[in-house]
């Protein structure tokens, strides 16, 4: 299995967890909480960002350093912000289903 996948799957179960332990009133600490709701998608955006930068530095070798700087930064920028925005909505999708299961079971 991918590390694209095993993040997939971490990003769904900790916002379930995160979601489930709202409904239920249990407490969860805050470096837990943030660690649950935030820690997929940096990771995901850092497994986006790193191999399409060094794309982009590529694509950008023939302007010069610059050009490499230029499109690389921009490219990891951008492709790191559309990773971690995709596992932030896989982690709320599991939110929400943790606190409705949560909410049921209650």
């Amino acid at each position: 299995m991918s590390l694209g996948k095993y993040l997939s799957i971490a990003s769904v179960t900790a916002g379930l967890a995160h979601g489930f332990c709202d409904a239920q009133d249990i407490s969860i600490k805050d470096g837990l909480e943030n660690a649950l709701t935030f820690a997929p998608s940096i990771l995901g955006g850092i497994k986006s960002a790193i191999p399409v930068g060094f794309l982009g530095a590529a694509a950008g070798s023939g302007k010069g350093i610059e050009g490499v700087l230029i499109t690389g930064t921009a490219s990891a920028i951008v492709a790191g912000g559309v990773g971690f925005a995709y596992r932030g909505i896989q982690t709320a999708v599991g939110y929400g289903l943790g606190y409705t299961i949560g909410a049921i079971t209650r």
